[in-house]
């Protein structure tokens, strides 16, 4: 057994050289080995998490702040299964993640053993890298050092994402003795993971595209923070607008706010985009959250229209004439150093006024306090700085129509690679237990519920994070969709519940506060965390989606009567 342990901590040790910092951990017997190695190592702080699905969204969570890769640690069968929609999430949305899966050794595979399935390309093409590592008796610790190298690698190299190492463990699973020396086993390696570095000739073919009198810079979600500088620094030198996604990172921040236009979907939904339509669209990272702006894009190949990003062929539309797999903070930045004149002014401030017109009719309350009214308070009230993770569904696209230009330092997450409502509460808990500033979450009920036991980890340590639930009984979002005026509508869509939080928030050990109005709300949002708290917001569905039309309403008002 020594040679499995010293398999295991060598493999631990090799991540941790790398930078390695967290792990998250399962109880399982077959996962033993991986789980007493890393648990021991000095250097990576290891969590416990009773359900392996919320573990995976937990160090997702992790991984989206820090930057770096997470490791998670199960036992076999269905325990490893239940990383997946957590490795979908991570592939999509380019978080590097390591999944560590134990197994039974080859000859009990296909053989009715107990807890025994299937495992190998257990996550197919969601994982971006693959390896059934060979069992401890016929390997050792210098390759398994090269197998974490290049898991760490893998998972860093552009676009980042998740892999998976399956790990066939043979009885018996305790160790007689753990090695003494794990440096002893070889020396780490290094493993330069390669970038997408666009040449010369790659950038100027977009250099006629950014000269355009008529052109529109769009930033979608991005999780590099170099590119808000760079795409910034494009914008001045170009002198176009930026359409800017609340996951862009250009809303918010102390930084060079001049040319970003934050309520680009309310004016889509008005009808903007055709009174001042662009010649010209350069994107900058994943899809925006706007449908409205993605269709518009796809109804207009007239539009020279060009994408920058730094995974696949990221065209749903089929419109874009250039499809450029490069850093978009490289791009953009080289770019800028192209432009020898600006446009005429007139373009860039057209778009502005529009934007504040859309803001000041965004502005006002309404007559009855509604879930957009939350929202708004949410944004408005919380610490500077402060870290707000947005859930899928309705959330997100509440926010991305309210949030505008601010100096607040508010960084904003969202698991938008695959835009489930799952593991969101994971995500965010995942995401508090390292930050060092305070962090709230907005959920929708759905997705609260669906994620429940999440609050058992954030009860238990007491992490420091305000969850907001806005509760309209349902789907909300399926209002504002054409199953809206189905006869099944309630049964199938807007699938009412009839649950308040008050007890889960009891039996987790969360502090629970009902809010009726904006004062209640903003009283229990205006001080950072100290310990875990969940603020219920009631609101009637349908009210809810009449809000939402509403606002978009006003928005075309107000451009209609500049």
């Amino acid at each position: 057994m020594a040679e499995t342990y010293e398999v295991t901590m060598a493999f631990a040790d090799e991540l941790a050289a790398h930078g390695m910092q967290h792990v998250c951990i399962s109880p399982g017997s077959r996962s033993t080995p991986l789980a007493l190695a890393f648990a021991r190592h000095p250097d990576i702080q290891h969590s416990i998490h009773h359900d392996e699905r919320s573990s995976a969204f937990f160090a997702l969570g992790i991984a989206k702040t820090t930057r770096l890769p997470v490791a998670i640690i199960t036992t076999s069968g269905t325990a490893a299964a239940e990383l997946h929609p957590a490795i979908v999430e991570a592939r999509f949305g380019r978080v590097p993640l390591l999944a560590l899966t134990a197994d039974r050794p080859p000859d009990l595979r296909g053989t009715g053993a107990n807890q025994t399935i299937d495992q190998i390309n257990l996550f197919g093409t969601s994982a971006k890298w693959f390896q059934d590592a060979p069992l401890a008796a016929i390997t050792d610790a210098p390759h398994a050092r090269a197998m974490a190298a290049r898991a760490w690698a893998e998972a860093l190299t552009a676009p980042c994402g998740p892999v998976h190492i399956n790990f066939p463990f043979e009885e018996p699973l305790i160790p007689g003795e753990m090695p003494a020396d794990i440096a002893a086993m070889g020396p780490a390696r290094t493993w330069a993971a390669p970038g997408h570095i666009p040449d010369e000739a790659a950038i100027r073919s977009l250099s006629d595209l950014v000269a355009t009198k008529r052109g529109i810079l769009l930033a979608g979600p991005q999780s590099d923070p170099t590119a808000v500088g760079s795409i910034i620094d494009l914008a001045r030198a170009t002198g176009l607008p930026i359409l800017a996604d609340p996951l862009s990172g250009l809303r918010t921040g102390s930084h060079d706010s001049d040319h970003v236009v934050a309520h680009y979907d309310a004016l889509a939904q008005a009808g903007f985009l055709d009174e001042c339509s662009p010649e010209a669209a350069i994107r900058f990272g994943a899809l925006p959250i706007s449908k409205t702006l993605n269709s518009w894009l796809a109804a207009h190949p007239e539009v020279a229209y060009a994408v920058v990003d730094d995974t696949g062929w990221p065209d749903p539309g089929g419109t874009a004439r250039t499809v450029l797999q490069a850093s978009p903070a490289a791009v953009a930045g080289n770019l800028a150093k192209l432009v020898t004149e600006p446009t005429d002014e007139a373009w860039l401030g057209a778009w502005r006024r529009a934007d504040d017109t859309a803001a000041q009719a965004l502005r006002a309350p309404f007559d009855e306090f509604s879930e957009l009214d939350a929202i708004a308070t949410l944004l408005e009230t919380v610490p500077d700085p402060a870290t707000i993770w947005v859930a899928s569904s309705m959330p997100v696209r509440q926010v991305d129509l309210l949030l505008g230009r601010s100096g607040r330092r508010l960084r904003l997450f969202a698991n938008r690679g695959a835009s489930g409502i799952d593991g969101f509460l994971s995500a965010g808990i995942g995401s508090a237990a390292v930050d060092d500033g305070p962090t709230f979450l907005v959920a929708g009920d759905l997705s609260a519920l669906y994620d429940l036991t999440a609050l058992g980890w954030a009860g238990r340590h007491q992490v420091d994070i305000t969850i907001v639930v806005i509760n309209n009984d349902g789907g909300g979002i399926f209002h504002l969709l054409a199953q809206a005026p189905l006869p099944e509508f309630e049964e199938l869509f807007g699938t009412p519940h009839g649950l308040d939080f008050a007890a889960a928030a009891s039996l987790f050990g969360l502090r629970y506060t009902r809010a009726h109005d904006r004062a209640d709300l903003a009283a229990a949002l205006s001080q950072p965390p100290t310990g875990p708290q969940l603020v219920e917001v009631q609101f009637e569905r349908s009210a809810s989606a009449a809000a939402y039309r509403s606002a978009v309403d006003r928005v075309v008002r107000a451009l209609a009567a500049r």
